[in-house]
């Protein structure tokens, strides 16, 4: 069996979608560190033996690499751009400048195969390239120096979670509900049987006298009642996922608001189509009985309707509740050189907004340099 080997890759995600592939000699110098972090507000309150403390979810920090390219060793493991081997540092350094320069977003990887060729790991980055130094000794010999910040990891991670309790579930099985009784007055609309019967009521119509509704109105409860069955899915969908967590991740949190407005949206949508439409133009036919029974008929549907929109609105205020306040704009992670007043000016726009940024991170006011790796940047 061979030696354990692993290679270096950077990939353009856009532009020219270049991808630089690093092995042997020409990878940054072991170790290299991939560092990240749970990002915390700790808040101490007077009084209090123990600290309240907000998660603000995960963050990968930024990484800084650095090598030599020597062009003796390079040909010997050439590194490669889109396949093509590399054994010149100068094109090396050429490609790097200009991935550098085009600030395209990049994945970068480092995998590591043993003797056999299986996978024994890998990390992977999605951010950008924010320098590449290059410190020539020599033509053919260059030290170089990449320093990346990270976006993410290349796959879809959770943000931070909600707290489920039982009237945000009870709100979601009561949206379902309501909108489950408005689509199954489609049923009802399509009845061919002397026998069928409108949900919730007492009145059946015969085939003659379901044939007497107007057309166009017909039309509009079987187009709302289509709208409605797809609600019905998404709050099914919705429900099933949120009784099998415990905390809601944020994402299932803002479809379910999400789901919530647009039911109440097509439930006034409908009532106020409907209402529009005086009741003598409810039937096709003009005698009164056939009158009051179709204004019967749609006046049953529009109340469905806004039972739909109420229950929906109390999931929107209920998701509302539980969504995530938006109580800071990131964290930053501290730079030599760094002042209070040129972080103000960065996050804010205005060098004179150093007061919250203190109080925030518990900073005397009046700070002139923070004095740690990181500060939680509140919203204004």
């Amino acid at each position: 069996m061979g030696e354990e080997s692993s290679a270096f890759a950077i990939e353009e995600l856009e532009g020219d979608k270049r991808v630089v592939r690093l092995v042997g000699s020409g990878q940054p110098f072991r170790p290299s560190t991939w560092e990240s972090q749970q990002s915390l507000q700790t808040t101490w309150y007077p009084g209090n033996p123990e600290a309240s403390q907000q998660v603000l979810g995960p963050q990968d920090l930024p990484s800084d690499f650095e090598g030599m390219w020597r062009r003796t060793l390079l040909g010997r493991t050439p590194a490669t751009v889109d396949k093509v081997a590399v054994v010149h540092p100068m094109e090396l350094c050429s490609v790097m400048d200009d991935i550098r320069l085009r600030g395209h977003r990049l994945r970068v990887t480092w995998a590591a195969v043993d003797g056999t060729g299986a996978d024994r790991g890998k990390i992977v980055r999605e951010g950008r390239l924010q320098k590449f130094g290059q410190s020539p000794d020599r033509v053919d010999d260059i030290a170089w120096k990449m320093h990346f910040e990270w976006l993410g990891r290349g796959r879809n991670v959770q943000r931070v979670s909600v707290s489920r309790d039982g009237d945000y579930v009870s709100a979601i099985v009561k949206a379902k509900s309501a909108a489950n009784a408005l689509a199954s007055l489609n049923v009802a609309m399509s009845a061919i049987s002397s026998a069928a019967k409108i949900p919730g009521s007492a009145t059946r119509l015969t085939l003659g006298q379901l044939e007497s509704l107007a057309n166009a109105p017909a039309q509009l409860v079987n187009a709302v009642t289509r709208e409605a069955n797809r609600i019905v899915s998404d709050l099914d969908r919705i429900g099933k996922l949120v009784n099998k967590v415990r905390a809601i991740p944020a994402s299932l949190a803002g479809s379910a608001l999400a789901t919530a407005h647009n039911a109440i949206a097509v439930a006034n949508r409908f009532q106020d189509q409907l209402s529009r439409t005086p009741p003598e133009a409810l039937s096709a036919r003009a005698s009164a009985a056939d009158v009051v029974r179709a204004a019967s008929l749609f006046g049953r549907t529009s109340d469905v309707a806004r039972g739909l929109a109420g229950a929906a609105h109390e999931l929107a205020r209920r998701g509302e509740q539980q969504a995530p306040k938006r109580t800071m704009l990131g964290i930053h992670v501290v730079r030599r050189g760094d002042t209070m007043s040129s972080i103000a000016s960065k996050w804010y726009g205005n060098a004179d907004l150093t007061e919250k940024i203190c109080r925030s991170n518990k900073l005397p006011l009046g700070t002139v340099t923070p004095g740690r790796p990181t500060l939680v940047i509140p919203a204004l």
